[in-house]
């Protein structure tokens, strides 16, 4: 699985806010297989070569089947080790949904494109 990081153009980037450093708006999108139960690395060197402090999704796709998603900091915030996680609704053989699974291996979320992520760090 490969995350593709587009940076947007012209570039969205603050100046440095006290307490969160830079903000950096991005969009990401899902490539046809997730291959890892703990999630996909999303490499952010090119945004924050030091640290990223963190990030969110700030517009989804209408198509995304319903994932959501959330970025997991890597050790010490290395921006190279940082991963994506998706979280989906699992529905029963009854129609019965249970709670939010993290999306299993091998399924196809290439749905997910032009997802926009503010990314805060350094």
């Amino acid at each position: 699985m490969a995350l593709t990081l587009s940076v947007l153009s012209p570039n969205i980037t603050s100046g440095s806010i006290p307490g969160f450093g830079f903000m950096a708006i991005v969009e990401v999108a899902w490539d046809a297989s997730f291959e890892s139960a703990l999630g996909e690395p999303l490499d952010l060197t090119t945004v924050f070569p030091n640290e990223v402090y963190g990030g969110c999704v700030v517009a989804d796709t209408i198509s995304d089947g319903g994932y959501k998603c959330t970025y997991v900091r890597g050790a010490a915030g290395a921006p190279s080790s940082g991963v994506l996680q998706a979280y989906g609704v699992v529905t029963d053989g009854f129609g019965l949904s249970g709670p939010l699974l993290l999306m299993a291996t091998a399924h196809d979320p290439s749905a997910m494109t032009d997802q926009r992520w503010v990314f805060f760090g350094r």
